[in-house]
């Protein structure tokens, strides 16, 4: 049931996912989205122009301010969860390391998860009483520096170096 729930608020705009549930078999249904992931956009451009960058980083906060007013961490923030459909738009997918925060339950999340890159110091550090939806914030800083220069801000010399140079 967590995961119909999850499923049932993650069905707004900017996002991709949607659920059936008949007889015990739950099957996800996802919209054909022509323009691929951001990361091949990049990959192809080098990088983005200021007033195109804008653009995505712009539709990307109200994607995720909308799953945070929903109490949902998206935790996997990253280039390749990003889709861009014909016109250029935002569409988020892979919401399978998502946490929805159950109000009175749960507040905060522990696990440690994502895409090294991406993680924030909260996540790679798991402080007591865990983190909150500031570490989508932090993986948003990190694919606005890598629209705008085409690199990553941390060297990806192995996830033990790059845990450690985030966390600093």
């Amino acid at each position: 049931m967590k995961v119909l729930r999850k499923m049932r608020v993650l069905s707004k705009p900017k996002t991709l996912e949607h659920t059936l549930a008949e007889r015990q078999v739950l099957e996800r249904l996802r919209e054909y989205v022509r323009g691929g992931e951001l990361f091949t956009h990049l990959c192809s451009r080098g990088s983005f122009d200021v007033a195109a960058a804008k653009f995505i980083i712009a539709e990307l906060i109200i994607a995720i301010d909308s799953l945070h007013q929903r109490k949902v961490i998206y935790r996997d923030l990253k280039l390749e969860n990003i889709l861009l459909d014909e016109e250029g738009h935002v569409k988020l997918t892979d919401f399978g390391l998502s946490k929805l925060l159950v109000p009175e339950e749960m507040e905060r999340a522990n696990s440690y998860c994502g895409t090294i890159e991406y993680m924030s110091p909260e996540v790679i550090n798991r402080p007591e009483g865990g983190y909150s939806d500031v570490v989508d914030w932090w993986s948003m800083g990190v694919i606005s520096f890598e629209l705008l220069t085409g690199c990553s801000p941390f060297t990806v010399d192995g996830a033990a170096n790059s845990s450690k140079e985030i966390a600093k």
